[in-house]
């Protein structure tokens, strides 16, 4: 019985965490969306998005770096863009 339950449990966990990478791979690609549309302040802006640096793979957190110091670039808001 105990070891069913822990199944159960290691099973919703792991559903769980996929299910929050692939929402945080979405935001990511919403953000570069809202950026190559011009909507900088969406970016800054969008909690979602920044919430998610936890849970974005290596690769992801690239991007997501890049795209703030972008932004902060654009937005003229440089040492932001430094500690991005």
């Amino acid at each position: 019985m105990t070891r069913g339950l822990f199944s159960i449990a290691l099973i919703l966990a792991t559903v769980s965490l996929y299910a929050q990478t692939v929402a945080c791979t979405r935001q990511l690609s919403l953000a570069e969306e809202a950026f190559d549309q011009g909507r900088l302040l969406d970016v800054l802006n969008s909690t979602r998005f920044l919430d998610c640096f936890s849970s974005f793979s290596r690769d992801e957190k690239i991007r997501a770096h890049k795209l703030l110091t972008k932004v902060y670039i654009f937005t003229d808001n440089i040492p932001e863009a430094e500690r991005a």
